[in-house]
């Protein structure tokens, strides 16, 4: 990601590389993220779509099968919100907000 940050030039293919490259390191809502850009930019790319497809059915699994485990359905608004009120708060805290 420290050397796609460095391209000033931000294409389709850019964002399809900046979402390989954060699923490459586990940031899966961000790899989705930058994958359905990239598909934004350029619905005629079929790699684009498949990667954006591949990451989104990646989302369903793991929502449906957290709640085997007993993890909360939590989306990433109510997360990213829970802590913006927690920085808000508690301005001395640390934790990184969305």
């Amino acid at each position: 990601m420290s050397l796609l940050n460095r391209v000033q030039e931000r294409t389709a293919r850019w964002y399809y590389y900046a979402a390989v490259a954060q699923s490459g390191l586990g940031n899966r809502v961000a790899a989705l993220n930058f994958a359905q850009t990239a598909v934004q930019m350029d619905p005629g790319q079929p790699a684009y779509r498949e990667l954006a497809a591949q990451l989104a059915g990646w989302s369903r699994v793991y929502t449906t099968r957290s709640g085997d485990y007993g993890v909360p359905n939590l989306s990433v608004d109510k997360l990213c919100l829970g802590l913006c009120l927690l920085k808000l708060c508690f301005p001395q805290c640390s934790i990184c907000c969305c």
